[in-house]
């Protein structure tokens, strides 16, 4: 009776079966309930996490597994950053700067100068920067020989302030943002600073530049720049700090706080990504290319994005056995920027469905997953392409079957 009853769930089951491949923003285990301040990601599977009490987080495997490394602090750690494979920078809250130069391994702290550190960056393994304040007064140290000695090159700034990122366009042409509005920028490598104000209520988080004149900033909104950071442009209002703000290329980034929010035409229109609950701030993102981005934030939450964040089923539209594998050509054909891609599986298989551009360059993989027989239907969003021919392939271990495809925007 028993193994009647199990027989009869296992039908219901798959006749009522839906497959949805793992697509948007979903949790990591962390392994800790400490904040999380920064991530940082060498390649899709291998990054970094650092948070307050000390704790830096590695995984070598895309977020699966965190393995704790020692970081001779017990500070809360703000920002970490790295160079190169081997070598690796974290700013703490008390005056330090940690330093790795075996992939993250092992670590070594420096003390730079009496202040608290909120942001760094680093323009190669040698020349970097730190901001943050000292008793109310805005604080920039440099070094110019990978982190063993540090120059106060704080500008004079009247009133208090406090500094919570540095980005750099190029080697010389830099900016920092804080509380009140504050801009500073830097055309000779930080020797000098000059002051600005973007007209808001609260403080700039972060600031980011995807080339020599394009950058933005994230506080109680996002603004953009074209000309070299002299002028800022209010480009999104919203509804609760922003605290991270990121590019993967000129027209693709995120920006985070309470809410992710997401562009693909550089900026000119975000839009929000939804999340699995349960809800948190997010202090920090990372994308590794269009398809993986990490987040982190309080209480020991990392989120990680599948197909760029964006939720995308994967349908069962007929349960029948098919005779044989059959790709179907998509449609709307051409396409902008959605389009269906149908396929038929007659046996259970791990399903590969893959787009490529006119030049055998993987794009995106849209599929990676165990499935019934059965025929499905997925949806495939070129948003974030330019206009022209890519190809998709369905692939198993005894079956290939490629077609094409045309984006026009």
């Amino acid at each position: 009776m028993k193994t009647k009853i199990f027989l009869i769930l296992i039908i219901v089951v798959t006749f009522s079966f839906h497959s949805y491949s793992q697509t948007g923003w979903y949790h990591l285990s962390s392994g800790t309930t400490q904040p999380l301040n920064s991530v940082y990601f060498l390649n899709s599977m291998t990054g970094f996490v650092v948070g307050d009490s000390g704790k830096i987080l590695m995984t070598y495997n895309g977020g699966v597994n965190w393995y704790l490394r020692q970081s001779y602090s017990v500070s809360s750690l703000k920002s970490i950053q790295f160079t190169s494979a081997q070598t690796g920078y974290v700013a703490d809250f008390v005056s330090h700067v940690i330093k790795t130069t075996d992939g993250g391994m092992n670590w070594m702290i420096n003390f730079v100068g009496i202040a608290t550190f909120y942001g760094q960056y680093f323009i190669n393994n040698t020349t970097g920067y730190v901001v943050g304040d000292f008793s109310g007064t805005a604080k920039i140290f440099k070094t110019s020989d990978g982190g063993d000695n540090w120059t106060d090159i704080s500008p004079s700034i009247t009133g208090s302030a406090c500094l919570y990122s540095i980005c750099f366009s190029n080697s010389n042409i830099g900016f920092a943002v804080g509380t009140g509005g504050l801009v500073l920028r830097t055309t000779n490598g930080g020797n000098s600073w000059n002051q600005n104000y973007i007209t808001t209520t609260g403080p700039l988080m972060s600031v980011c530049f995807v080339n020599d004149s394009t950058g933005y900033i994230a506080g109680e909104a996002i603004w953009k720049t074209t000309s070299y950071g002299v002028n800022w442009t209010l480009q999104q209002t919203v509804t609760s700090q922003l605290n991270s703000i990121k590019f993967i290329n000129a027209n693709t980034g995120y920006c985070v706080g309470q809410d992710i929010y997401k562009t693909t035409n550089g900026g000119n229109n975000w839009f929000t990504q939804t999340y699995q609950s349960p809800s948190f701030l997010m202090k920090s993102v990372f994308p590794v290319n269009f398809d993986t981005a990490y987040i982190c934030g309080y209480n020991g939450k990392i989120l990680k994005a599948i197909r760029g964040g964006n939720v995308i089923g994967v349908n069962k539209i007929s349960s029948g056995i098919p005779n044989d594998y059959c790709l179907s050509q998509n449609y709307p054909n051409p396409f902008n920027p959605e389009t269906i891609i149908k396929f038929s599986v007659p046996e259970t298989k791990l399903i590969t469905l893959k787009v490529f551009d006119i030049l055998g360059r993987e794009v995106e993989t849209i599929i990676n997953q165990t499935l019934q027989p059965g025929t499905y239907e997925v949806t495939f969003n070129g948003n974030y392409l330019s206009s022209g021919i890519y190809y998709y392939r369905l692939i198993t271990d005894n079956y290939i079957e490629t077609k094409r495809m045309t984006l026009v925007k």
